[in-house]
């Protein structure tokens, strides 16, 4: 009985420590399980440290694309401001050639004003110069006019001359008559003597009328110098209104020349400035 209660013990014994063992085994195995869900845990922690990482390095890849972008659309606003910058250029330098163009359109008109007055002045000048010779004509006419005044004067006098002489042979005659009156105091002679004198008479009333014609002659000579002189005044008369007729269309073709100039030079600017 001893050895069978002895048996009993130890069976008990050992039942017991197998039960312990087998409760440490059981929670060796329940920690083990722990341990290995601990070390998945800690796997998908490093999993998610990882991916945490590669979270961040998109972050900042996005952050380092978005600043590229940044970047691009400032490059492009520099390109955009260059393009404006190379208008403003382009349009500085047709601005210049249109102030050029300008400047040599002024240029053109103040030429062709000056060439205009130059024209006014070359005319006057012709004109003067036409006057002139009408002057110098006028006056070697009016010194022709005095020597044919001076040759009538010394014709006229060359006439009394002839008279003056025929009146002193006529008074020798008559002294003669007289002196022979008084020593002859015959009649015949003293009729020839009245014969005479009747033809004297007749000579002194030629010589008076000779002389009026001579007046008329030169009284219409006169006239007709001053016809021939009002017509030569009148030559001139028309000559300047041809001259003037000329430099009149010429004015008006030069002003309708000079305002197409300045219609050009409107529509140019008109058009540069649009």
């Amino acid at each position: 009985n001893m050895n069978v209660n002895a048996m009993k013990t130890y069976c008990n014994f050992f039942s017991q420590c197998y039960i312990i063992l087998s409760m440490f085994t059981l929670c060796y195995i329940i920690l083990s399980m722990f341990t290995q869900c601990y070390i998945i845990l800690s796997m998908f922690t490093q999993c998610y440290i990882i991916l945490s990482m590669f979270t961040q390095c998109y972050i900042i890849l996005s952050m380092f694309t978005q600043c590229y972008i940044i970047l691009s659309m400032f490059t492009q606003c520099y390109i955009i401001l260059s393009m404006f910058t190379q208008c403003y250029i382009i349009l500085s330098m047709f601005t210049q050639c249109y102030i050029i163009l300008s400047m040599f359109t002024l240029c053109y008109i103040i030429l062709s004003m000056f060439t205009l007055c130059y024209i006014i002045l070359t005319m006057f000048t012709q004109c003067y110069i036409i006057l002139a010779m009408f002057t110098q004509c006028y006056i070697i006419l009016a010194m022709f006019t005095q020597c044919y005044i001076i040759l009538a004067m010394f014709t006229q006098c060359y006439i009394l001359a002839m008279f003056t002489q025929c009146y002193i042979i006529l008074a020798m005659f008559t002294q003669c008559y007289i002196i022979l009156s008084m020593f002859t105091q015959g009649y015949i002679i003293q009729a020839m003597f009245t014969q005479c004198h009747i033809i004297l008479a007749m000579f002194t009333q030629c010589y008076i009328i000779l002389s009026m014609f001579t007046q008329c002659y030169i009284i219409l000579s006169m006239f007709t110098q001053g016809y021939i002189i009002l017509s030569m005044f009148t030559q001139c008369h028309i000559i300047l209104a041809m001259f003037t007729q000329y430099y009149v269309n010429n004015t008006i073709n030069v002003y309708t020349v000079l305002h197409n100039i300045v219609n050009v030079c409107t529509m140019l600017h008109n058009k540069v400035n649009d």
